[in-house]
């Protein structure tokens, strides 16, 4: 295996990385607003729903009692992920 990508400086390698995942994750929403009882699930939340595949969007904020989320899609229209529980 070839090592060019270890043989990057940090902050390219980070932006290789990290920067495909934005950029396909930017496809299906453009933000994830979460409404939770503590702002650290919140903000844990909106994150992993960020970069979670739609379909498994809501197994993972069914785990989680009482919280809620909006999703702004690409074209503008938001779409409400139902409280669980």
């Amino acid at each position: 295996m070839s090592d060019w990508l270890h043989n990057l400086p940090v902050l390219w390698m980070s932006l290789l990385v990290f920067g495909f995942t934005y950029l396909v994750t930017a496809a299906i929403y453009v933000a994830v607003s979460v409404f939770a009882a503590r702002a650290m699930i919140a903000d844990a939340l909106s994150t992993t729903l960020y970069v979670t595949p739609p379909q498994r969007g809501a197994a993972v904020l069914a785990s989680f009692p009482g919280v809620s989320a909006l999703a702004t899609l690409p074209d503008g229209s938001v779409q409400h992920l139902p409280a669980a529980g």
